[in-house]
C-alpha cells in the first residue's frame, strides 16, 4: 500500500556542505536530480526497510541510486538501477498500531511497526530538525539506558543504530549529507526496528563521562550540517585506523563479549 510523504521533507538533494565529505562529480543535470528526488520519495512511500522479514536483508535502493546521482550518472542509468533493484522489495504494510512518545520503547525491534515509526519520526524531524532528532533519539542517555529498567527493557538506540552493518547510519548520513530530512526520519525508523545485537560493546558506562562538561556528539554534527562555511571544529588527530584496531585487540574489556546469536545485513 502506498503512503503519502511529506513533500517538505523530500527536497531535491544537493551537494554536501560538510567539510571533507566526498564531492559530487560532473554529470549531474536537472533531469538526473528530478529522477533521484522522485525515486527517494517513491521508495519511502512504497517499500519496507527489509525485503525478507525472517533474514532481514536491507532495502539498498536509496543508497545506490543516490551514489549514482552523486557520481554524475544520467537519469536513465539511475532509473534502470532502481527498477532492477525494486523487483525483490517488500511493500510497506500498515502497522498494528501507532507509535507515540508513551509507547515508543514497547515495540523497538519489531518491524511490524516500521510504518508507525516512520510516521513518528516524520513528526519529530518536522518539529525538531534533523540534528536534534538524531541527538535525542540515538546519542542521548535516555534513548539508550533508563534508570530502573531491566537490561532487556533498555532501548539501546545507539546499539540499534549500529546493528545490521550500520545501514541505519548510512540512511541517516545520506539525509544529512545531501540535505534530505525525510531520509533522516527514515533512518531513525530503521534504527527503531533493528535489533540490539552489540550490547557488550555499547554499555551504559559510555554515558557516564568523567568530564565536567561532556561535549555533545552532535554539536559537531550540527556545526558541520548547518554552521557557517561548514568547516569542522572537530579536533583533528593522526591516529591510523590500524592503530585503533590494534588497541581494541589489546583491550581486555573486550575479552568477554559473546558472539552474536544471529547476523543481520
Amino acid at each position: 500500500m502506498a503512503h503519502t510523504v511529506s513533500q517538505d521533507l523530500f527536497p531535491a538533494p544537493t551537494a554536501s556542505r560538510v567539510s571533507g565529505a566526498p564531492r559530487t562529480w560532473p554529470g549531474i543535470t536537472p533531469q538526473s536530480t528530478d529522477t533521484i528526488q522522485r525515486i527517494i520519495k517513491d521508495n519511502h512511500e512504497k517499500w519496507h526497510v527489509f525485503f525478507m522479514r525472517d533474514y532481514r536483508p536491507h532495502n539498498h535502493s536509496v543508497h545506490y541510486t543516490l551514489a549514482l546521482w552523486a557520481l554524475g550518472a544520467d537519469d536513465e542509468t539511475i532509473n534502470a538501477a532502481y527498477n532492477t533493484g525494486r523487483e525483490y522489495l517488500l511493500p510497506r504494510f500498515n502497522p498494528p498500531g501507532r507509535i507515540t512518545a508513551k509507547n515508543f520503547n514497547e515495540h523497538l525491534g519489531d518491524d511490524e511497526y516500521y510504518g508507525a515509526y516512520i510516521d513518528y519520526f516524520t513528526e519529530v524531524v518536522k518539529k525538531q530538525g534533523t540534528t536534534d532528532a538524531v541527538e535525542e533519539y540515538v546519542f542521548s542517555q535516555q534513548a539508550n539506558f533508563i534508570a530502573g529498567k531491566k537490561d532487556v527493557e533498555q532501548p539501546e538506540m545507539l546499539n540499534r543504530f549500529m546493528d545490521g552493518i550500520m545501514h541505519s547510519m548510512i540512511n541517516v548520513g545520506n539525509g544529512l549529507e545531501f540535505g534530505v530530512p525525510g531520509l533522516v526520519a527514515e533512518g531513525l525508523a530503521w534504527t527503531a526496528v533493528h535489533l540490539k545485537s552489540a550490547s557488550g560493546v555499547i554499555p551504559a558506562s559510555l554515558w557516564k563521562s568523567a568530564l565536567p562538561a561532556p561535549v555533545s556528539l552532535t554539536s559537531h554534527l550540527r556545526n558541520l550540517v548547518h554552521g557557517g562555511n561548514g568547516v569542522s571544529t572537530i579536533p583533528q588527530a593522526n591516529t591510523h585506523a590500524f592503530t585503533i584496531l590494534a588497541r581494541i585487540l589489546k583491550d581486555s574489556r573486550f575479552d568477554d563479549i559473546p558472539a552474536a546469536d544471529d547476523y543481520t545485513i
